[in-house]
């Protein structure tokens, strides 16, 4: 009996450490396996590729601490199939909560063609899709523009996307390294379910910033923002029910004038500087707008001269012969545009628009011309009423109305 009672008692020994000792440590190791195994990298791309709708490849994952992941070699974006942007960090570090997401990012290039992958992620995130339901705030130690721009980069930027009621507002900082701000401000308010929704934003470039970038940001392509343009300036918008409304002011520089007017009949060609003083737009439409372009060493269509002669009323220094296009040594001229109409002013050599080796080939009108001519200036030869070209038919809606009765305004001194 004493030995049968021995035996029991080895037997549930046995049993006991199986299920005390031996099984959980199978459980840690499947656990362990699982952290550091390609399961769980895969259950994770495939989570994060649900939330962004886009493939996503995760290098390695560790976990620095409980609820903190870090994730290396990480590209959101289809890479073998050759097609589309793709986003690459060489190191996230994850931390999730409740109500929050963190990500902390050592550096990232943001070359213009990536832009509006992150357009697309901020605009699902303010329409308040079931994906982006949780707050957001990412921290990034050094944001650059890619190898084609020469936009200074960003140290320090930060992200926050906050919800709260019925608003949602993403709000970005960054400083360059002389100390430079960059501030985009965007809120997105809906006065109820199904009720009107209405969009505010301020932008603050202290710093020249990709002018690509932006475009792309706003779905403008990059044909105007090439990778040669900056901006630096400030803004501040709002759309509704009526249209967008807002001001603006600020510079662009090298912007590639050849690009610009590509889809024009007559072309220019050469690098420009364009400074606008002030520029408003109410529902939809420009009221005022005052700026400067300036250019040096290119050429202009002769046609384009003669067009500029003959619907804005610019005054020929010099007689202009033959077909081919003039090569100039300096542009510079001022505008003035609004209700009123629209206003030049020469800022070359002996008050001039255009000039040459040889002096002064353009001057700048005399007195105030209708600000529709801009639209005749760009249409076909034979067909200047009508928007017989892409730049009138885009022209046309934003151009000032013109008041009835309006005294025009003395001449633009510079």
């Amino acid at each position: 009996m004493f030995v049968e009672r021995s035996a029991g008692q080895i037997r549930l020994v046995r049993r006991l450490f199986i299920l005390c000792g031996l099984a959980p440590l199978a459980g840690l190791v499947a656990v362990a396996a699982w952290r550091h195994g390609d399961t769980r990298r895969g259950w994770l791309e495939d989570r994060i590729a649900a939330a962004l709708s886009a493939p996503v490849s995760i290098g390695a994952v560790t976990d620095s601490r409980p609820g903190v992941m870090v994730l290396e070699d990480v590209v959101v974006g289809d890479t073998a199939a050759g097609t589309g942007p793709a986003v690459r960090l060489a190191r996230v570090r994850v931390e999730e909560s409740t109500d929050e997401i963190r990500l902390a990012i050592d550096a990232w290039e943001c070359p213009p063609g990536v832009a509006p992958v992150l357009a697309r992620l901020l605009r699902a995130w303010q329409d308040g899709e079931y994906r982006f339901r949780r707050h957001w705030v990412v921290d990034c130690g050094r944001l650059g523009w890619g190898t084609e721009s020469s936009a200074p980069a960003l140290e320090r930027v930060r992200v926050e996307c906050v919800a709260a009621d019925r608003s949602r507002a993403v709000r970005i900082h960054g400083v360059t390294a002389g100390g430079d701000g960059v501030d985009v401000r965007i809120l997105r308010m809906q006065e109820a379910a199904g009720g009107e929704v209405r969009f505010e934003g301020e932008l603050r470039f202290g710093a020249p910033v990709p002018a690509a970038v932006v475009a792309g940001v706003l779905g403008l392509g990059r044909t105007v923002g090439a990778a040669t343009v900056t901006l630096q300036g400030e803004a501040r918008f709002v759309w509704g029910a009526d249209g967008w409304s807002g001001r603006c002011s600020g510079v662009a520089d090298g912007v590639p004038l050849g690009n610009l007017t590509a889809g024009l009949p007559y072309g220019v060609d050469g690098g420009a500087s364009v400074a606008v003083d002030h520029a408003e737009i109410r529902f939809g439409r420009l009221v005022d707008a005052r700026f400067e372009c300036r250019a040096v060493r290119g050429t202009i269509s002769r046609r384009l001269v003669a067009a500029a002669i003959d619907w804005l009323g610019c005054r020929p220094v010099r007689a202009l012969s033959g077909d081919a296009d003039i090569p100039y040594r300096e542009m510079a001229w001022g505008c003035r545009l609004g209700d009123h109409g629209i206003e030049l002013v020469g800022l070359g050599t002996d008050a001039s628009m255009l000039a040459d080796e040889a002096g002064p080939l353009v001057a700048p009108p005399v007195g105030v011309m209708p600000a529709d001519r801009l639209a005749w200036l760009v249409s076909p030869p034979g067909l200047p009423v009508v928007p017989a070209s892409s730049w009138t038919g885009v022209l046309l809606p934003w151009l000032p109305i013109p008041t009835a009765g309006h005294a025009a305004p003395g001449r633009v001194q510079r």
